[in-house]
């Protein structure tokens, strides 16, 4: 298998952290719609197999209103869920 570089596409926010998830899908995270760090950053679930275009993409609010810029993502592969670890002390 041979991976390729492409033209850029078009993302919902700034995406500084990725899960791949058992289904396939990828969570990203990392900043707000303006593509800011903050507290109120969101979350993009991709799914490949949709494509590239804004419709693969289901971009969910952050409702903690936790920093989690800095931070890491384990994923428990048995059940799907993610834990989300560390971040900033801003």
């Amino acid at each position: 298998m041979q991976g390729v570089f492409g033209a850029a596409i078009s993302w919902p926010i700034n995406a500084i952290h990725m899960a791949l998830l058992p289904d396939g899908r990828i969570l990203n995270y990392g900043s707000d719609e303006h593509g800011q760090q903050t507290g109120a950053l969101l979350y993009d679930i991709w799914d490949p197999t949709l494509g590239t275009g804004m419709d693969a993409h289901l971009v969910l609010p952050n409702t903690t209103s936790t920093d989690i810029f800095c931070g890491n993502s384990s994923v428990q592969w048995n059940t799907g869920k993610v834990l989300m670890t560390g971040g900033t002390s801003r």
